[in-house]
Formats: structure tokens, C-alpha cells, sequence
């Protein structure tokens, strides 16, 4: 699951996006590159000399430019325009956007810059209406980071059948969270430990894909296949199940809007495990002759999602997207001493501090008597310490979470 090719080809065959977590995401994104340079989705020229973009400063043109991804600071993004055109290039006098997006140091950004992206992503998805999201043509309006004079009110894209946008994040910056919203946008994480090398690195991905076809070919008849992974009624009711268990956990009630998941986060683990199930048994699909799908082998096999798959992209997804310590009064002691360290302050200061944050929360407590009705707060901060996350190499997020444990241990699958 965290091979890298394998979570890029999810997110094509779904049309979503994901993230790669890392202790270095310098160099994991450069190995990255390196590799996307070789794939046969990504090598290809498909800028004219004559239609180059000449409205890009050319000190900021994107060094892979020639190439049919893009890799974006987002801190030298100084517009909506600005970003938007390093992710296009221009072909027949249209506009197309770039196969693959990658998006550095996203952690860094503030408020207004996260919202701005989340439009710019609700317009690349058409805001999610069904009857426009088939169609390759989008219209994105013109926003600014900064104050920055352009005449363009908004511009014409021609989406790809294969888009998807990758976030490089730091897991040192775990403390510096993502504006929920955006981040909903992307449906898992996975870590990738440079350290390691080979066993969560670049070195694992096989560059060629055991099939007569071409890769592109390949995503786009898994994408045609997904509706004919069956989804049992009981799987159903047990992802329901663990929906309802993550809502009602008492430590929801300290942080509910990013722990009471929404019901896209529900679509995005039965959509991953429809994708786990049909990537694994991708060959029954694929002839080894003419690259012709075999319809006898689909007639004779039928396809379904289990409770182990489900239980995998259940802690895939939720790892990411469900985090209880965005109220930043109840953030670790040793992460808020960090941060304010950080500003030079001295020890009594930071004492004083300790002993309003602890009033807060102990006040914060009183008044979730829903869920906290009766607790002497000895016993709540010790519950609450043994929630906190802790750095994990081993998971998805490079981060533990232990409220998404307890649900899985909690629910009983389905026999």
C-alpha cells in the first residue's frame, strides 16, 4: 500500500488526489521527479516551441516544463494566475492541464492562501456537480494571493483524463495543520522515510506495469471497471458503522469538525477499497494479447470488497483525515513549548502560559458535560495524554492515531 506508484495509480483510477508525508520532503519529491521523468504518462513533449507560455517570467519558469507534470513551491506563488500557469501548457491555441501536479510546502501557507486553493481545486472539480464533471473544459476564475494587477478575470482549461495533484508534506510540521476543508480534498497520505531507502523510497516502484498495454491504457479500463466491484449490503453497514463509531468518540466533542468525518470521507473508503480489490486482481482484466480484456475471465470471477480491505482503507483515510488535536489547547505540552520557544520568550513566561492553557482546558472540559459528565479532570488529562499522537515511522501519516484504533477495534466486522 505505501508503494508509491501504487497510491499514484489509486488516485488516477478514482480522479482524486493524495499526499506523501516525509522526513525529508526535499528529496523524497526530488527522487520523485526523477522517477516521473522515466514514466511513459509523464515523458513526453507536449509543448510547442511556438506556443510556449511567454506570459511566465522567465525566472520562475518551472524546470520540468517540458515534461507533463509540474513541481510547485507554493511559497514563491504569489498569485492564483501565477499558479495556474505553471500547472497548464498550451496546445493547438487551448489551454491543458499538466497529468500530474506536485505541490511543495503547502504547511507554510496561511488562512486565506489555504482557502484560495480550495476554490481553485473546487473548480478544477467542477464543484462536484454531476452533470459538469464529465466535462473536460473548465472555466477557473482569477484570485490573488497578493495584490498583484492582471487584466485575466478568469480563464479556459481542458482537463485531462488523467489529473491528479500530490502534496510533498514535512512530518516535522505535523504541528502546522492544514485547513480541513483543503485538506478533505485529498482522500489518504502515505510516508515515505528517505532514511529507509528501499523499504518506503523510490526503489520499490517497478517502472513498467505487468501488461501488454500502456499505462494510461490500463488506468483508464480499471477506471471503466470500478462499478463492477460488488459491495455487499453487511460491508456497507460496517463502514457505517465505523463512520458512526468515529463521530460519537468522546474526543469528537474537543475538536467535532475534524473528527465528526463528512460523508465524502464515507465515499473515500468505499471508494479505495473498490480500487484496492480491483488493482489487485488488475491481470484478470487485462489480456496478454492485444491488450484485449478478457470478458470470460470477469464472467467466471466475480469481484468484492472484504472486511480486511475495508479495515485497510478505512485507517488509510482516516489516519489522514480525522485529527482530534486541531483544538490547539489540547495539543501536546512538549509541541506548544516548541512553538513558543520558537519566539524567544523566557521559562516564566512559558510557566505562566502552562498554567492558563491547563485552566482552559479543564474549563473547556466543564462544559462538554455530553460527553465528559461526571470526569474528575485528573483522570481526563490522563486519557487525553494516552490519545496523543506519537511519531510513528511505520504509518501512513508518519503519525499515530490512536482514536481511529480505538474504533477499529471497537466495530466488529462482519462474519
Amino acid at each position: 500500500m505505501d508503494d508509491i506508484l501504487t497510491s499514484l495509480s489509486y488516485s488516477l483510477i478514482s480522479n482524486k488526489r493524495f499526499a506523501i508525508t516525509s522526513n525529508n520532503p526535499i528529496k523524497s519529491s526530488d527522487k520523485f521527479t526523477n522517477y516521473l521523468i522515466n514514466h511513459e504518462l509523464f515523458m513526453s513533449n507536449l509543448q510547442d516551441e511556438s506556443t510556449t507560455l511567454k506570459s511566465i517570467d522567465s525566472e520562475s519558469l518551472n524546470q520540468y516544463e517540458n515534461f507533463n507534470f509540474a513541481v510547485i513551491d507554493l511559497l514563491q506563488i504569489d498569485s492564483t494566475i501565477e499558479l495556474i500557469k505553471r500547472m497548464i501548457y498550451k496546445k493547438d491555441e487551448f489551454y491543458h492541464l499538466k497529468n500530474l501536479i506536485i505541490w511543495q510546502n503547502l504547511q507554510l501557507l496561511s488562512d486565506s492562501q489555504f482557502k484560495l486553493l480550495y476554490k481553485l481545486i473546487l473548480q478544477l472539480d467542477q464543484f462536484e456537480m454531476i452533470e459538469n464533471y464529465n466535462n473536460n473544459k473548465i472555466v477557473i476564475e482569477i484570485d490573488k494571493f497578493d495584490n498583484i494587477d492582471t487584466d485575466q478575470t478568469h480563464i479556459e482549461i481542458i482537463k485531462p483524463e488523467l489529473f491528479s495533484i500530490v502534496l510533498f508534506l514535512d512530518v516535522n510540521l505535523y504541528s502546522n495543520k492544514i485547513y480541513m476543508l483543503l485538506k478533505e480534498k485529498f482522500w489518504f497520505s502515505i510516508y515515505w522515510n528517505t532514511e529507509e531507502g528501499v523499504k518506503n523510497g523510490i526503489e520499490k516502484v517497478k517502472t513498467k506495469v505487468d501488461s501488454d498495454i500502456g499505462y494510461t491504457e490500463m488506468i483508464l479500463k480499471l477506471r471503466n471497471k470500478l462499478d463492477t466491484v460488488f459491495v455487499a449490503p453487511d460491508i456497507k453497514r460496517y463502514i457505517y458503522s465505523l463512520a458512526v463509531f468515529t463521530r460519537c468518540h468522546r474526543l469528537a466533542s474537543i475538536s467535532p469538525k475534524t473528527v465528526r468525518i463528512s460523508t465524502q470521507v464515507i465515499d473515500y473508503v468505499l471508494d479505495l477499497s473498490k480500487v484496492i480489490v480491483l488493482w489487485n486482481n488488475k491481470d484478470q482484466f487485462l489480456s496478454k494479447k492485444q491488450g484485449q480484456i478478457s470478458n470470460s475471465t470477469v464472467e467466471n470471477q466475480e469481484l468484492y470488497v472484504t472486511p480486511t480491505v475495508v479495515k485497510t482503507a478505512f485507517k488509510k483515510v482516516c489516519y489522514w483525515l480525522v485529527d482530534w488535536e486541531y483544538n490547539k489547547q489540547f495539543l501536546p505540552k512538549q509541541t506548544q513549548k516548541q512553538e513558543t520557544e520558537s519566539t524567544d520568550q523566557v521559562s516564566e513566561v512559558h510557566q505562566e502560559q502552562d498554567k492558563l492553557s491547563e485552566y482552559n482546558k479543564q474549563l473547556q472540559i466543564a462544559f462538554l458535560t455530553g460527553d465528559w459528565y461526571g470526569c474528575d479532570y485528573y483522570y481526563v488529562d490522563k486519557y487525553l495524554k494516552k490519545h496523543e499522537n506519537e511519531l510513528k515511522r511505520d504509518s501512513s501519516t508518519g503519525y499515530t492515531n490512536k482514536l481511529i484504533d480505538d474504533v477499529l477495534n471497537s466495530v466488529r466486522p462482519p462474519l
